[in-house]
């Protein structure tokens, strides 16, 4: 089964009619729980999609446990006692156990909630008493259906009265020419990039349910925090295009390898359908013209043909900035990659202070890199939102004025607009 919440798809998988139960039961305790959080500054996820595995033990105790496989990927497993009585239903610590699971659903979520977020949910919004209620939904089951419902038609067959019929169709069935479905056939909506400037309505959320949003990120937020990406490296070899590589650079080895498996787990060895977005804004410091910013997030044209979506898309970025002391690296990079037309994404690691490959099978290949000056990002450009920390930057002398500072100005104001509608996206 699957939930939308806060713009992430929780998953949940079980194993067995009790474990169906209780996911259920979790499922309504968390939605009932954050049905309100939308308006609230900071409740809204980064990631697209949460795993949950639901499943009963022999032991006598609730547990709720997070698995992180060889990707990096986390797996909330929610494990509860099953006497084959679904007396824990009935139990206490049922109540504490549902708790246990939103706390951890929280921290999974990666809400940039703070302390006055939680003050608002519980004293305002009251969301824990809604939860509850939500909860006892569970006993009613138990009480109309008796210990034993019956979940499927299978179920509510009685055999004694089975008549077996002969099949009349001779042939495959076939629902070409069976007639209007009643489908709707409208064509699909796809995201693109729009003149003007963005009205007050497209920031209010708090007329919009969970449904209408949808988180795209190739952004795990926990698993690139705990791999601190620190910098850039580039390995070309000297006369040929056989060696194009742009190294990410992680204070944590093991756990930037992670993040390349989980992409080639879910992309493959070959980004074909350019699904990681790649872009360097140059020019970002007019103090510093060799400084550039490297920002990572779904690619646009993969937006374009594979998104549709009726409601909001919420874009999830990760930003590193570069100040090298001249342009010599970058611009010898960039050459080679116009030239070949592709290179190799590789995780790596400094060493001394150099960089270093770092588990080098893990590569990935692609072709698509965006490469923009800062003064050239226009108002209706998606990276508007990844100006932070950018005001003033290298603008040619013969450039007035610059599409920057419009866009600075379209960046300030969604984002004082965020805060006053009690919404603000993660910036990082």
């Amino acid at each position: 089964m699957i939930s939308s919440i806060l713009g992430c798809n929780i998953e949940l998988t079980v194993a067995s009619l009790p474990s169906l139960l209780v996911a259920e039961t979790t499922l309504g305790y968390l939605e009932a729980f954050l049905s309100t959080a939308l308006a609230i500054n900071g409740c809204m996820s980064s990631r697209s999609l949460l795993q949950m595995r639901v499943e009963s033990t022999s032991a006598d105790r609730y547990a709720v446990d997070v698995e992180e496989d060889d990707c990096g990927e986390d797996t909330i497993v929610v494990r509860f006692p099953d006497k084959g009585n679904y007396e824990f239903a009935r139990q206490p610590a049922f109540e504490k156990f549902l708790f246990d699971v939103l706390v951890k659903t929280m921290t999974q979520l990666n809400l940039n909630a703070t302390e006055k977020t939680l003050d608002r949910l519980f004293a305002e919004h009251q969301a824990h008493i809604r939860a509850r209620w939500s909860s006892l939904s569970l006993l009613s089951t138990l009480s109309l259906l008796s210990e034993a419902p019956k979940y499927s038609p299978g179920d509510r067959i009685d055999e004694s009265v089975i008549e077996e019929f002969p099949s009349i169709r001779t042939g495959p069935l076939s629902l070409e020419n069976a007639g209007d479905s009643g489908s709707d056939q409208s064509p699909a909506i796809r995201p693109f990039v729009c003149d003007g400037k963005p009205s007050e309505r497209m920031l209010d959320v708090e007329s919009l349910s969970h449904k209408d949003f949808k988180i795209e990120s190739v952004i795990n937020m926990r698993l690139w925090d705990k791999a601190g990406w620190n910098g850039l490296g580039y390995f070309l070899s000297a006369d040929s295009d056989e060696i194009i590589k742009l190294v990410f650079l992680f204070s944590n080895a093991d756990a930037g390898a992670k993040i390349f498996r989980g992409w080639r787990k879910n992309i493959g060895q070959e980004d074909a359908e350019e699904k990681i977005g790649l872009t360097i804004i140059t020019g970002i410091r007019r103090t510093e013209p060799s400084s550039y910013r490297l920002v990572i997030g779904v690619g646009e044209e993969f937006l374009r043909k594979k998104c549709d979506t009726k409601g909001r898309m919420l874009l999830v970025h990760r930003m590193q900035d570069m100040h090298p002391m001249n342009e010599q690296n970058l611009n010898g990079f960039l050459e080679r990659y116009q030239q070949a037309g592709w290179y190799d994404l590789v995780p790596g690691r400094q060493v001394a202070g150099l960089p270093e490959l770092y588990q080098e099978d893990l590569r990935i290949i692609k072709r698509q890199l965006t490469v923009i000056p800062a003064w050239q990002i226009a108002p209706t450009s998606s990276l508007v939102m990844c100006l932070a920390g950018i005001s003033d930057p290298v603008v040619p002398a013969d450039v007035s004025p610059a599409p920057f500072f419009d866009a600075l100005k379209i960046y300030r104001a969604q984002t004082d607009l965020a805060k006053k509608r009690h919404y603000a996206g993660t910036e990082r």
